[in-house]
């Protein structure tokens, strides 16, 4: 019996590409890759806005004291510096609290990731990388707001 002869009566009833056939497979997992990136985006942006009202509110709460320290002599560098490092403690701790968080969720999801594991040190290097310069972003708006104390204002209102 020869090959033709065995595949005689079999017929293909469906034609599709070979593109139709990976997209189709492999939709599930873009649609749930963008999907996580969007909550991504929104988390940043929330963490951002929650980052910049804290240290304003910090900075108003003290802009007594940011005027009094300015009319002794403190340089606006200084008074610039003093505001920064505050908003890193913030942004630390974030950090910190986020990275745990991030690796527990990392080995939950890790049948979904794909080429990379739940602790790939590159990936979280530049996502740490990203949130601190967006957090240096969301800090600097305060940290200029209390430069611009006017002292004499400031030590005039009770």
């Amino acid at each position: 019996m020869r090959l033709r002869d065995r595949h005689a009566g079999v017929f293909a009833r469906e034609f599709k590409l070979l593109e139709e056939m990976t997209s189709a497979t492999v939709s599930r997992r873009v649609t749930s890759a963008a999907l996580i990136g969007g909550f991504a985006v929104i988390a940043l942006a929330i963490s951002l806005v929650g980052l910049y009202g804290t240290l304003s509110m910090q900075v108003e709460q003290r802009r007594r004291e940011i005027g009094i320290r300015m009319a002794l002599g403190a340089s606006r560098v200084s008074i610039l510096r003093m505001i920064l490092n505050q908003g890193a403690r913030i942004l630390a701790g974030g950090l910190v609290v986020g990275l745990a968080g991030s690796l527990a969720a990392g080995y939950l999801v890790r049948h979904m990731l794909y080429g990379v594991g739940p602790a790939d040190l590159q990936s979280i290097s530049w996502a740490v990388a990203l949130l601190c310069a967006a957090g240096l972003c969301a800090c600097l708006a305060p940290a200029i707001g209390a430069i611009r104390v006017d002292p004499a204002r400031t030590l005039r209102a009770e």
